[in-house]
């Protein structure tokens, strides 16, 4: 089904822990690789699995806190994310917008906010004044409907 804004969903790349960016890593990698939606990805599948095998040693080698190998292990996570954002990009050049072909590629869905809210109503009758306590006011109206 092809959606105008549908795109592979990347935010993960930023917010996930270690362990789940790698189980994600290794999830995508198993859709992508002999799909027929993506016969020729770029980066290369061995690339991207190469840096996934990278991280997930370098990240099994922290346990004992060494500095050295959290610079590694921070390096190795870099590398990891730059190659998926590619891969991603890859998707959705190839994908144009269909959900099914985005899924396919082990990538989740991420739809851009589309709705604005438009410009909220003003009020002429508003007043507002300081209140007896610090970052305290009063007002006479307090509701701003559709306001987040």
């Amino acid at each position: 089904m092809k959606q105008p804004n549908a795109n592979p969903a990347v935010q993960f790349l930023n917010t996930d822990s270690d362990a789940k960016l790698i189980a994600c890593a290794q999830a995508i990698l198993e859709a992508m690789s002999g799909n027929l939606n993506f016969p020729s990805p770029t980066p290369e599948l061995p690339t991207v699995r190469d840096a996934v095998t990278t991280f997930a040693m370098a990240w099994a080698d922290v346990t004992d806190g060494n500095p050295a190998m959290n610079v590694a292990k921070n390096a190795a996570r870099k590398m990891l994310v730059r190659l998926l954002r590619q891969l991603a990009g890859h998707v959705q050049a190839t994908a144009k917008g269909d959900t099914a072909i985005i899924l396919s590629s082990g990538f989740s869905i991420h739809f851009p906010a589309t709705r604005l809210i438009g410009p909220l109503p003003t009020h002429s009758d508003f007043m507002a004044s300081m209140g007896f306590r610090r970052s305290e006011f009063y007002s006479n109206e307090m509701t701003a409907f559709s306001a987040h």
